[in-house]
């Protein structure tokens, strides 16, 4: 990040996901996932005669925004922060000086017009190198699944989300896992298939906190991180990402393509779905592949759904991003498409980067119901950005 001279640098980033599950990539051309080149920087700086027209839309919501921001600025003010910077050259200061910005803007009031124009005389517009080297990057929405759940095991609800055991170490800080305390010693945490096959053995006997009907959608709540569980005896749970096993992250789709299961070209939740209704025995065959394995934690509703950053994310307004590219809590400025009830809307959105994106879509929804025997058909309230985009962009403040 360029700061120049004694001005100070406010950053906002245009987040790009390379979702890899959940997308709909309708053509065989771009390739989301390439990764950078050895030593290629991911966010380049824009001269202002390539900036795009910033819409009044942008300022939409006024409200929702400087709530999301502030929730950024809450988490900066944390010293175990500074930790997870500098990324792409940006340091921590950089990014709180940024957002802060942002927040005394909106504070302060005034027409649109104003504030955009302030925008672009203090701010500096870094973009998304993208797949391919000019910006084109792909968005998409996710969502935190509603789904029926028993406390107790039964016939029907035979598959387990459990909480985060005992004797799993983690960095009390980064969450980073060290692995599985045996009397002095740490090992390895078992992975997937193992867990699922033996869950007594790894002492998780008693860690459940409730059961599915339907083993892909438990599947599907370890990758959205998050689900709001409506108990069969009337109440309800509110569950949020806890801890993983430490192991590394494998797309079951992505293996389904490989093995020419799948369209690469037709990828979406529902064909996944679809081919595991047609194909079940197929599900002890992929689902244990995935090594990493969730364990969840229960939350009150009014911090529920919870980003990485251990706050609520704000529908509309948070993004989840590859954290080894872009800037935790930095500002996000979205150019693109939005899938409304009647169509297609070009509309440009600032936005909060409060979670972590791997493999997984873009835009926080509004909660939504995950049935358990046909796809969903309908979204939540929340926008949501469809691909591919304009280049998206990275706004730093130079006041």
């Amino acid at each position: 990040m360029i700061m120049a001279q004694a001005r100070a640098a406010y950053m906002i980033v245009v987040a790009a996901l390379l979702a890899c599950f959940l997308i709909g990539c309708q053509s065989a051309g771009p390739q989301y996932a390439r990764p950078l080149p050895p030593g290629a920087r991911a966010l380049r700086k824009l001269p202002a005669d390539q900036w795009p027209p910033l819409s009044p839309a942008l300022l939409a919501d006024r409200a929702d925004l400087l709530a999301a921001a502030q929730r950024s600025l809450a988490w900066f003010d944390k010293p175990s922060t500074q930790q997870y910077f500098p990324v792409e050259g940006v340091t921590h200061e950089h990014a709180h000086a940024s957002v802060l910005a942002l927040c005394q803007l909106l504070e302060r009031g005034g027409a649109d017009g104003e504030i955009l124009a302030t925008i672009r005389a203090q701010f500096d517009l870094y973009q998304s190198i993208g797949w391919d080297g000019r910006g084109t990057v792909l968005f998409t929405g996710y969502f935190t699944p509603i789904v029926k759940a028993s406390r107790t095991r039964t016939g029907l609800f035979r598959y387990p989300l459990y909480r985060k055991p005992p004797d799993l170490v983690t960095d009390p800080v980064s969450g980073d896992v060290h692995g599985r305390r045996v009397d002095d010693r740490i090992t390895a945490y078992p992975t997937r298939r193992q867990i699922e096959s033996d869950p007594h053995r790894w002492g998780l006997a008693g860690q459940e906190i409730a059961w599915l009907d339907d083993r892909f959608t438990a599947y599907l709540v370890h990758l959205q991180g998050s689900a709001k569980i409506e108990l069969t005896d009337g109440g309800s749970l509110h569950l949020g990402y806890a801890a993983n096993n430490g192991h590394e992250y494998t797309s079951i789709a992505k293996l389904l393509i490989a093995d020419g299961k799948l369209d690469p070209n037709r990828l979406s939740l529902p064909a996944v779905q679809n081919y595991f209704r047609a194909n079940p025995r197929d599900l002890d065959r992929y689902l244990p592949r995935n090594d990493r394995f969730i364990f969840f934690k229960e939350y009150v509703d009014t911090n529920w759904p919870a980003g990485s950053l251990g706050f609520a994310v704000t529908a509309g307004r948070s993004v989840a991003t590859d954290k080894s590219v872009f800037p935790r809590g930095g500002l996000v400025l979205v150019d693109a498409p939005f899938a409304t009830p009647t169509g297609k809307v070009h509309r440009q959105h600032l936005v909060l980067d409060q979670d972590t994106g791997a493999s997984r879509p873009l835009l926080r929804s509004r909660p939504r119901r995950r049935e358990t025997r046909r796809p969903p058909t309908r979204r939540g309230k929340a926008l949501l950005p469809v691909a591919p985009t304009q280049p998206h962009h990275v706004l730093e403040a130079t006041a």
